[in-house]
């Protein structure tokens, strides 16, 4: 896992939210599949993850504190909601890439070492599904990944509204 070349990867992530600038209004809020959500909650989620990284990690790991992560159901649904409280496509894409842009000058701000120093997430040293010592580059990718998961499911959508089975 090449820490900086995820990281400028995760960068890019602005750019395809710009893309989305050029979606319907009406499929901008359309689920992508049945209960799951429309491309506004996605990227809503996104960036509310985005935020809670400037927000609540970032600061545990310069200080040497536990990463703390919330309840991610409760924490999912506000981002949900957020994005049905009238928020327009073109704030939230405008929002999306500024909270991105920030995010990513922070951590390019941060020390290396400070990046791929080991922390403690929610009472555990290492991830539970690949065994791997938590550190801030090692979150940065797992949010690289999701991010990914997330791209792929509105692409997924897009391409079956325009050539359907």
């Amino acid at each position: 896992m090449n820490h900086d070349r995820t990281l400028l990867s995760f960068q890019g992530m602005a750019d395809w939210i710009e893309g989305l600038r050029d979606v319907d209004d009406e499929i901008w809020i359309k689920p992508t599949a049945t209960e799951k959500w429309s491309i506004a909650e996605i990227l809503s989620h996104l960036m509310f993850w985005d935020r809670y990284l400037i927000s609540d990690v970032l600061p545990s790991v310069v200080k040497g504190q536990e990463v703390s992560f919330p309840a991610f159901d409760s924490y999912n649904q506000r981002a949900a909601d957020y994005v049905r409280s009238g928020l327009s496509k073109t704030e939230l894409i405008e929002e999306a890439i500024l909270v991105r842009d920030r995010l990513v000058l922070e951590l390019l701000e941060m020390p290396a070492d400070l990046r791929n120093k080991h922390v403690l997430v929610n009472g555990d040293a290492h991830c539970p599904r690949t065994a791997v010592p938590y550190t801030l580059s090692y979150l940065v990718h797992e949010f690289y990944e999701h991010d990914q998961h997330h791209k792929a499911q509105i692409e997924h959508f897009l391409n079956e509204l325009i050539q359907p089975k």
